[in-house]
Order: structure tokens, then C-alpha cells, then sequence
């Protein structure tokens, strides 16, 4: 078993994962925010109209 599958350090990747994603993923999960905004956008506009 390596030291990256104790459940030990479970704590510190559930710790990272609720800072946010990494820098790599940031880029990206930025994107999907967006395209999540901007549908929201559009769906109130179709309500509204």
C-alpha cells in the first residue's frame, strides 16, 4: 500500500479538494463557471421574455 492510499492523508486530499482545484485545473474550472453563468443568463432571459 503506498503512503498516498492511507487514510491517513485522506484528510489533506479532502483539505486540497475543498481550497479548490489546482492551478492546472483552474483554467478550467474557470471556463465551466463561465458557460455555467452565462447559461443561467440565457435561461432568465427566456423566462423573462
Amino acid at each position: 500500500v503506498s503512503a498516498k492510499d492511507q487514510p491517513g492523508n485522506l484528510t489533506l486530499k479532502t483539505r486540497k479538494a475543498a481550497q479548490g482545484p489546482q492551478t492546472s485545473d483552474r483554467s478550467e474550472f474557470r471556463l465551466q463557471l463561465e458557460a455555467k453563468e452565462k447559461k443561467a443568463l440565457a435561461d432568465r432571459k427566456k423566462a423573462e421574455a
